[in-house]
């Protein structure tokens, strides 16, 4: 079971090693590029606003532990 919120997904311990390969998975087939291209799932992220709070959430995450529980 995972409960997914936009910035935090939380995911039971017990599926946790396979939740993370398929979403690593996923990750590298997801089609990132022209935005008027309907096969792209994710366009450029041209703002500066947007390209540094995209940084501090990874670095954020990074930074906080896995938990048990």
């Amino acid at each position: 079971m995972f409960y997914l919120a936009g910035s935090r997904t939380y995911v039971e311990e017990k599926i946790y090693d396979e939740f993370v390969q398929r979403s690593v998975e996923r990750a590298k087939r997801r089609k990132v590029g022209d935005p008027f291209d309907e096969s792209t799932e994710q366009g450029p992220q041209v703002k500066h606003w947007s390209i540094s709070n995209f940084i501090q959430m990874i670095f954020l995450i990074a930074d906080q532990p896995r938990t048990n529980g």
